[in-house]
């Protein structure tokens, strides 16, 4: 099982994501860092 976490870094150009994890895990895991181009696009890329 995973957990989701919804975060938003405040500025100039606002950051939203979700980030998950595996739940009860103390490990350090590597991430990605997705970033669509320009336009309006939701999470599945769609326009």
């Amino acid at each position: 099982m995973s957990k989701e976490l919804e975060l938003t870094i405040p500025g100039q150009f606002p950051l939203a994501a979700t980030l998950t994890i595996p739940e009860g895990s103390i490990e350090k895991y590597p991430i990605v860092v997705m970033v669509h181009g320009s336009g309006p696009t939701d999470r599945d890329s769609n326009a």
